[in-house]
């Protein structure tokens, strides 16, 4: 079996992310910019709840950030075909392999195919990887049309548990599949 390599790994900001900021700007004008203005009975325990909501949700944003960041670390990919030549009719079938090598679960990995072969259904999420595990499933597609079709590119996306960072890794589109016409 080949080897897939890796490109770059990119991290994106998901559109929660900006609903937990206007929280963060909420609480912290709450915690600090009203109590000067507005005298509750005891300005301090207005500080002190609001400062803790704040606490908490730079905690959660960092987290976040540091799960997503480390999401598709240490994790092993491959794809492999059976055959690099079909006839057109024919079963084709593709068998692609995760190995996690840390001593971390994953809560979710998404493998996602963008072959150009028509009909082609490779793509997959995987939840719940423990430490060491490696996860494999079979893609079976009935190739119709005959041409010359690239197996990739792959990119594998992931992220963290509430949803604020995403985080994805592509792969290179190393194998072809030459489909032949019908033989009678």
């Amino acid at each position: 079996p080949r080897r897939s390599s890796a490109g770059w790994t990119i991290m994106k900001v998901q559109p929660p992310f900006w609903g937990v900021v206007g929280l963060i700007l909420i609480f912290f004008l709450l915690a600090y910019g009203i109590p000067k203005f507005f005298i509750p009975p005891d300005p301090t325990q207005t500080i002190r709840v609001f400062t803790r909501i704040l606490a908490l949700l730079l905690g959660v944003v960092l987290y976040s950030f540091v799960t997503a960041r480390f999401a598709l670390s240490g994790l092993d990919f491959e794809r492999t075909a059976r055959t690099h030549q079909q006839q057109a009719g024919q079963l084709f079938e593709e068998r692609f392999w995760l190995t996690n090598r840390w001593r971390i679960s994953r809560l979710w990995i998404e493998i996602r195919d963008d072959s150009d072969l028509p009909g082609f259904h490779g793509s997959r999420i995987l939840s719940k990887i423990g430490p060491k595990e490696s996860r494999t499933y079979t893609a079976y597609t009935l190739v119709g049309m005959r041409g010359k079709y690239h197996l990739g590119p792959t990119r594998l996306i992931s992220g963290d548990v509430f949803g604020l960072f995403s985080v994805e890794k592509s792969f290179s589109a190393d194998d072809e599949l030459l489909v032949l016409p019908k033989t009678v």
